[in-house]
């Protein structure tokens, strides 16, 4: 048999997952064959048989979802190589294995996630096996062990979270935010292969328990001959053990509040079964292995800034079921940083049951008086639930009130979406923005002036949507007059948009009339004469 390495394997669904799904251009010739099927599904068939190669496997169904980039294997048994002489059978099974991801121009999220493992106690080692029957393990299962990861190629900063879910014994979980995420050589010349480092900028780690504690306490009691009330002091002196803090010396402030927030969150966990939650959040950069290289643990301390809790963040933004009742009766009363809390939980579904349209009514104002935050959100929810028009319109609000996040929502409905409906919908928030009367202004003085470079920043700037909601129309417009005083960069917008739209027949009565409108420019508003009056 193979050694097992389910890492390897691990990898190898993620890059059948990468295989799976990809969208294509909406725009593409009804009835026409579609190859890309095909193509996945010999893939992702390579990459199982590739998995063999080091890991011994079998499942029962394997599944690429239509229209998403999900891979689905079910019914797996892994088979890993077990001490002989003792006659043990050791077979790994799986109900499921869920791995999808995004692949989009500027951010890659990936999922993975294992449902229903079950590890029979004949697949570990002696001692591990005696402890495990001990508590009561005959096999220990997983309910759910997943990770998600998203990373955003424009800043390399990363999201990390971990689920782990032991059925009878612990909920495990990390939330982690990174800065920065990158792969270096390593130090140490044993070593051959780069590796993964990131400036942590915030994570969080959860232990709940949900049976370990009082299965393993009466054998924790018997070895040590402790008294309950000393085992969560016997927790709190091998944290700070790992920490490399001496109980014999003196602590320092920082170093005291540390230890009487443990000594209280351990407690509460032992006695009380309440989350443990160990939250940092660093002064500064934290390079993942360059922690415990500091001078000493109070150093550590100050730095990282650990915290210990009973509470998860996640159930700090859980709204009050009186607080929505009341604000889907009178949405009206809210202020502002109500209607954000209640309406962004009931959109996302964390704090609150999700309800899309619930929490548009409420967030709505806000993204009407052009809150970036709110719209970004709506854009977002819009899109999940097919609601692709009105998700356009959020994006435009949000890209325009300075939310960039949204571009990718803009980006992506506009490959499948109608040109006629994009532009009626760019028209439309045009037409609400209150910086219309400052743009205008800006234009006839840049007219007034000769100014062709002020007008191919205004055209770029309508066509990406930055400071303004996003416009073809106007950026064709802009474009074509400041091409016509030889700005070499408008010129080259102005073909890219007719490149784009050309094949599209609701594009050419837009260009056209936009064409109309630069020629009133240089001809009735002297923009033409002016750059002439210039160069004499």
């Amino acid at each position: 048999m193979k050694s097992p390495k389910l890492l390897q394997f691990a990898v190898t669904i993620l890059l059948a997952s990468l295989c799976s799904g990809t969208s294509v251009n909406a725009h593409a010739a009804q009835g026409a064959q579609n190859p890309l099927p095909l193509v996945q599904r010999f893939l992702v068939q390579h990459m199982l048989l590739l998995g063999r190669s080091f890991l011994d496997f079998t499942y029962e169904h394997l599944t690429i979802e239509p229209g998403t980039n999900t891979v689905v294997l079910s019914g797996l048994k892994f088979y890993p190589p077990i001490d002989l002489e003792q006659d043990l059978e050791c077979e790994i099974s799986i109900d499921q294995i869920v791995v999808d991801g995004t692949y989009g121009i500027n951010e890659i999220s990936i999922g993975w996630e294992m449902i229903g493992t079950r590890i029979p106690n004949t697949c570990f080692g002696q001692e591990a096996r005696e402890a495990l029957t001990g508590a009561g393990y005959e096999n220990v299962l997983f309910d759910i062990a997943s990770m998600d990861i998203a990373y955003s190629l424009p800043d390399s900063s990363a999201e990390l979270v971990l689920r782990l879910t032991v059925r009878d014994a612990v909920d495990l979980s990390l939330d982690a935010e990174f800065d920065y995420l990158w792969f270096t050589q390593p130090v140490v010349e044993i070593f051959d292969d780069p590796y993964l480092m990131g400036m942590v900028k915030q994570a969080e780690f959860t232990v709940e328990d949900t049976g370990l504690v009082r299965r393993i306490e009466p054998i924790v009691l018997e070895q040590t001959g402790f008294s309950g009330s000393d085992i969560p002091r016997m927790l709190q002196t091998a944290v700070l053990q790992m920490l490399g803090m001496d109980d014999t010396e003196p602590l320092t402030e920082t170093e005291q509040a540390f230890v009487e927030e443990l000594s209280a969150g351990v407690l509460a966990f032992w006695e009380n079964q309440e989350p443990l939650v160990v939250t940092v959040n660093p002064a500064d950069y934290i390079y993942s292995d360059d922690v415990f290289l500091l001078a000493n643990e109070g150093e550590r301390l100050s730095f990282i800034r650990p915290g210990i809790s009973n509470v998860p963040s996640g159930l700090r933004s859980i709204v009050l079921p009186a607080d929505i009742t009341a604000a889907l009766a009178e949405p009206a009363s809210l202020d502002d940083v109500m209607r954000m809390k209640i309406g962004a939980a009931l959109v996302t579904g964390n704090g609150a049951p999700r309800s899309v349209e619930a929490g548009a009514r409420i967030l709505l104002p806000l993204a009407t008086n052009w809150s970036g935050e709110a719209a970004t959100i709506l854009a977002k929810a819009y899109q999940s639930v097919g609601r692709n028009v009105d998700a356009y319109e959020m994006a435009l609000i949000a890209v325009a009130s300075g939310d960039r996040s949204a571009l990718d929502v803009a980006d992506e409905l506009e490959w499948n979406t109608p040109l006629e409906e994009i532009m009626t919908t760019q028209d439309e928030v045009s037409d609400r923005w209150p910086g219309t009367a400052d743009f205008e202004a800006a234009i006839n003085a840049a007219v007034a002036d000769g100014d062709a470079l002020a007008i191919a920043r205004h055209a770029h700037a309508a066509s990406a949507g930055r400071d303004m909601p996003r416009s073809f129309s106007t950026a064709y417009m802009l474009a074509t007059l400041a091409a016509a005083a030889g700005n070499h960069g408008a010129a080259k917008l102005r073909d890219r948009l007719d490149q784009r739209f050309g094949g599209e027949a609701y594009w050419q009565p837009v260009a056209s009339e936009a064409s109309d409108e630069a020629m009133a420019f240089w001809i009735d508003g002297r923009f033409g004469a002016t750059i002439i009056d210039r160069i004499r």
